[in-house]
């Protein structure tokens, strides 16, 4: 099949890796083998901490990963929901952007692991992210950001997981969301939907038969609540 994108990246297009969808477990552990291969982010300028923070009634303790720049440039924070076809991924998949986001923008960023699905099936994945961004903006002072200006962003499941927790915000009054970011968010679980179609014709998450592979999707423009 012919794929309609600049010709600069066709040489990269064997080298996306195809992971098999069909297996969560070994999906998971080929994701973390990839990430795992790549070079570590220059974290020189930023603390990182990692905490265990609570999660909803009855629900485990919510794992996040807090990255503090040295130099400041707004009392802002981001929080960050990570991909992974919302049954693969932890804090490692996307900490790379995680670090640059935090160096290049001069704000801390929360990152939030979540329960993956089938063993959590929705809502429980939503409802970590929720107790995550509860969280984020009650302890804004200790984090140096405003309540106020909590924007969040995440890639595929994790733009989903966030255009979800947005809803989930505003019907339950809670945490102010000043700005989104949604990056090939997956919305559409039955895939028919007209951008599904419009883009298919790129290799991404699910156009290998008998598996998924990574990466080369248009990305969604930044959306205001």
């Amino acid at each position: 099949m012919a794929y309609a994108f600049d010709p600069e990246i066709a040489p990269l297009v064997p080298l996306l890796p195809v992971i098999d969808s069909d297996d969560p477990a070994a999906m998971r552990t080929e994701l973390s083998e990839m990430v795992a291969q790549l070079p570590p982010p220059d974290t020189t300028g930023l603390q990182i901490e990692d905490r265990q923070i609570p999660g909803c009634d009855g629900d485990p303790t919510v794992p996040v990963r807090i990255y503090r720049p040295e130099q400041r440039s707004a009392p802002a924070a981001i929080y960050s929901v990570h991909g992974g076809g919302f049954i693969a991924g932890d804090l490692e998949t996307e900490h790379a952007l995680n670090v640059r986001l935090a160096r290049e923008l001069g704000v801390v960023v929360v990152s939030v692991d979540y329960r993956l699905a089938p063993e959590t099936p929705f809502p429980g994945g939503l409802e970590d992210v929720y107790a995550g961004l509860v969280w984020t903006a009650a302890h804004a002072g200790e984090l140096g950001a405003d309540a106020q200006r909590i924007a969040i962003q995440g890639t595929s499941a994790g733009g989903g997981l966030c255009a979800a927790l947005a809803l989930l915000a505003r019907d339950r009054g809670g945490p102010h969301i000043a700005f989104q970011f949604l990056s090939v968010p997956e919305l559409d679980d039955r895939l028919t939907h007209a951008e599904h179609d419009r883009i298919h014709r790129y290799p991404h998450c699910g156009a290998a038969p008998g598996g998924s592979q990574l990466g080369l999707l248009p990305r969604a423009g930044p959306s205001r609540l």
